[in-house]
């Protein structure tokens, strides 16, 4: 696993992947899935066999929240990232949406911290703290406030029901400022108890994109 220069991949290299996808590398994340990163529209995107993970700004679940959430999204300082795939939600905030903020990355497994490391966060001006830690715990035992927490944890298609608790909800709802804002990303076909959320955010409401609805949910 060389190191890789997002500016240096050749420039047929970018046009040709409009075409066709070029497979980069392909780790063992976590229970064994296997992930694959691969250049694919000019852009690095993480895999697995059912799910995109990354994809630089064609990662449209949060871009398309992002552009409706504009200008709000821009005065956010303090960003809570649980779950970073290769880094496209730091990545579309700074590079597309202007925003100048500190990220604190939870990621749970090893080899994709060091995947985001390689391909994305480098490259990146924002300041970035990842911590590998499990999603699920962190919002219990943190005293860390946030202005934007971004949710987007998932193995393979799916994300685990746990974190669909309304115990869980409340952690979020804690980590937050006031008027503080918590994205949710789910896979609508999952069809998940996120009803949850309605007794902890009762103002919350889904922002559907492609297959995932996002959930935007507000500290009032």
């Amino acid at each position: 696993m060389g190191e890789i220069n997002r500016f240096t991949v050749p420039f047929w290299k970018k046009i040709l992947s409009h075409l066709i996808e070029f497979p980069l590398e392909t780790i063992s994340g976590q229970n064994d899935l296997p992930l694959t990163v691969c250049l694919h529209k000019g852009r690095f995107q993480l895999y697995s066999d059912q799910a995109i993970y990354s994809w630089d700004d064609l990662y449209s679940q949060f871009r398309d929240v992002f552009i409706h959430l504009s200008p709000e999204i821009k005065d956010k300082k303090e960003v809570l990232l649980l779950g970073l795939g290769l880094g496209s939600i730091p990545y579309l905030l700074e590079k597309n949406m202007g925003v100048d903020a500190y990220y604190t990355a939870i990621e749970i497994d090893e080899n994709i911290i060091y995947l985001a490391e390689k391909y994305t966060l480098q490259y990146l001006n924002s300041g970035i703290s990842t911590v590998q830690a499990d999603a699920l715990a962190f919002p219990f035992y943190t005293e860390e406030k946030f202005d934007l927490i971004c949710f987007d944890v998932f193995n393979d298609n799916k994300t685990p029901l746990d974190f669909f608790s309304t115990d869980y909800f409340e952690a979020l709802k804690e980590c937050l400022e006031p008027n503080g804002l918590l994205l949710f990303n789910v896979l609508r076909a999952q069809q998940p108890p996120i009803e949850n959320i309605l007794s902890v955010f009762p103002s919350a409401v889904p922002f559907t994109s492609n297959e995932n609805d996002v959930w935007i949910a507000r500290h009032v």
